[in-house]
């Protein structure tokens, strides 16, 4: 297993770049550290809200030739959480070692966190693999642990057992009441399963607990649970009433487990009859099903990734707790027989018992991202994006959808009745965006209760913010900034949001965005002091981290200087000049040329500010930055700084 490690010498460091752009303290001029205009990962280190000081390689220490292994990348901040701001990143893998492939060499990565599952035919000694994301490269080498003598497992666990090295399960397995098995760092655990037929006559062999199991793996040795062969997937983890706990384990290529539920498939995981189940620091990937099945116990992610499977966890009566963990790629795809059939992220319903999502990503699904019925649950600092129906489905229940970003959806949050009970949610400073409807009310509406508060939903030019079918008094939206009038509700902002560029994902606030100070002042401040700024992102004035002058000096000092870096390149035309200025200027920030203080406006306060700098044609070369005057990226303040000014910018009289 690879640990964390700083970029190296393949960029130039965030302290060189200090130097270069003159900008004091800050480790990275802001154009650097927030820069999305692609949202995808540039050359250099630094991205949107700080700089991305490590990539992590997650991987099995060995193979075994013909069985596919997990291999997972991390981009982190300084602070070692997964930066979720790099929208989208690509990777690819190279073969170091002489006669030796793997069947795949590229991969994504979704808000910093990606992962491809690999296998190699090659009987080498060690494998060694280059990971490269952008410039930016890890080293791995893995040894061959085919010759390794295999544990056989075929007889029902009735004492306490511990499992090491490869251990080979020949039949299904029940974990005894009383007993516990234990599974230890680094260890491979291959399962025999079936091929996987639309009739589904058999299943593969199970892991039924009843009793504990702990499998527990390390960051540097992490657990495996896969199949034998790899094209006959095994059946499930079913906790019958015991407990399961799972740390740093990876649970793949099962599911020909009994089928049912949602999509009519089996899960990699069952949890039934009260019983406990947690992962953490895991993934449960590539299942030929769904990732869980859970009917009255207590679910727990932390840390996790969950993907590549036909949907994710599929919960009634059951308490769920998930927290900084993806769920990804859900699809029809990967069903026995090809159909799309309700592919969502998660489906939580008939819950009596808490359910909370928190610092979570759910991305590329084929249908809700997040579904629930009848279910009280709270939703925090999520992200929701790339889903083909529903960010947010409501059938029923109580829902609090708090600090989230939702984004390139069908609908962005859809509460509809159930009979099991009249929905009511709850909306609270989340950003809806790039959607055909922002937030819609269907069925019954007189039984629906929404309130929209301190959010932005703007869905685009093609979409409707909000769409009710019914009364549409039960829809209440206060202190937001709304794509369309809505009269029920009040202090709204009617009027597009401004992001700095919705079209490539990047729903910041620009510094003229009237999503800026409109929150309600009852419901507390930004971490600066100010009144609250609406939506998913907040400009932090007292952080310095609301793009400014500097950054604007820090462009043109790259486009005349020798360090012509392609991070700069914001336009994405191959070089750095002053279109990628104009672009600055004009599309991130959304400020006028001649608003030397950078307040939104071109007014006198500007050219006072100018000419008390004292920079007007004043013979010394290049001294003059944006707040001196210099509109057009020449280092100087002259007289087609201010042609540039009154021919481009939008000048205010007084």
């Amino acid at each position: 297993m690879l640990k964390s490690d700083s970029f190296g010498s393949t960029a130039t460091n965030c302290g060189t770049r200090e130097k270069l752009m003159r900008i004091g303290k800050r480790r990275c001029t802001l154009l650097q550290c927030e820069h999305l205009e692609s949202r995808s990962m540039l050359a250099g280190d630094c991205f949107h809200i700080g700089c991305v000081d490590a990539i992590e390689v997650e991987v099995r220490e060995s193979f075994i030739s013909n069985v596919p292994f997990l291999l997972k990348a991390k981009l982190l901040d300084g602070d070692g959480s997964i930066n979720r701001n790099v929208w989208d990143a690509n990777a690819s893998v190279q073969v170091n070692t002489p006669d030796a492939a793997v069947d795949a060499t590229e991969f994504n990565l979704f808000n910093g966190l990606g992962s491809v599952f690999i296998n190699t035919t090659s009987d080498v000694e060690t494998l060694d693999l280059t990971i490269s994301i952008g410039q930016h490269q890890k080293v791995l080498s893995l040894r061959n642990d085919s010759a390794t003598v295999k544990t056989i497992a075929s007889s029902n666990i009735t004492e306490d057992t511990v499992w090491s090295n490869v251990v080979h399960v020949t039949s299904d397995l029940t974990i005894a009441e009383n007993a516990t098995l234990t599974i230890e760092p680094g260890t491979l655990v291959l399962v025999d399963g079936v091929e996987t037929t639309v009739e589904q006559e058999s299943v593969g062999s199970r892991i039924q607990v009843h009793g504990t199991l702990n499998s527990m793996g390390t960051h540097e040795r992490p657990v495996t649970i896969t199949a034998f062969d790899k094209s006959k997937p095994w059946g499930e983890i079913h906790v019958q009433g015991g407990t399961a706990n799972l740390q740093h384990t990876i649970v793949s290529v099962a599911g020909n487990s009994p089928r049912g539920g949602h999509t009519n498939t089996g899960p990699a995981i069952r949890v039934t009859d009260e019983g406990s189940f947690s992962l953490a620091d895991g993934a449960i990937t590539d299942t030929y099903g769904k990732i869980m099945q859970a009917d009255r116990g207590q679910v727990s992610f932390t840390g996790s990734l969950l993907t590549r499977s036909v949907m994710g966890p599929e919960t009634a009566r059951t308490g769920v707790s998930l927290e900084d963990t993806w769920i990804v790629d859900m699809s029809g795809r990967y069903r026995y027989d090809k159909v799309i059939d309700d592919n969502d992220g998660i489906y939580l319903h008939s819950a009596t018992l808490p359910i909370e999502l928190k610092n979570s990503v759910v991305a590329h699904v084929g249908d809700d991202g997040i579904d629930t019925a009848g279910a009280i649950a709270t939703f925090q600092d999520m992200i929701v994006r790339d889903v083909d129906d529903k960010g947010f489905s409501i059938s029923g229940g109580q829902v609090v959808i708090d600090h989230s970003l939702v984004a390139h959806v069908g609908i962005g949050v859809e509460t509809k009745v159930d009979t099991s009970a009249s929905p009511q949610t709850t909306i609270n400073r989340t950003t809806i965006a790039n959607a055909n409807y922002g937030v819609r009310a269907r069925g019954n509406s007189s039984e629906i209760q929404n309130l929209v508060l301190n959010s932005i939903i703007d869905p685009g030019a093609d979409g409707d913010a909000v769409w009710v079918d019914g009364d549409e008094n039960r829809t209440i939206i206060q202190y937001s900034v709304v794509g369309e009038s809505w009269v029920y509700g009040n202090d709204n902002r009617l009027v597009p949001a401004e992001f700095v560029d919705a079209e490539n994902a990047d729903f910041r606030i620009r510094l003229t965005s009237p999503a800026i100070d409109a929150g309600n002042p009852d419901d507390g401040q930004d971490s600066d002091g100010s009144r609250l700024d609406v939506g998913f992102y907040s400009i932090l004035r007292s952080e310095g981290r609301s793009l400014n002058a500097i950054d604007i000096d820090a462009l043109c000092a790259t486009v005349h200087g020798d360090n012509n870096s392609l991070e700069y390149d914001l336009n994405s035309d191959g070089s750095v000049d002053v279109a990628d200025h104009a672009h600055l200027v004009e599309k991130v920030m959304g400020i006028s040329y001649g608003d030397a203080n950078v307040d939104g406006i071109f007014d006198s306060k500007d050219l006072v500010l100018i000419f008390q700098a004292g920079e007007y044609e004043d013979n010394v070369s290049s001294n003059s930055g944006w707040a001196e005057g210099d509109w057009n990226c020449d280092g100087e303040f002259d007289t087609s700084d201010l042609v540039v000014a009154f021919q481009n910018g939008r000048y205010v009289r007084a």
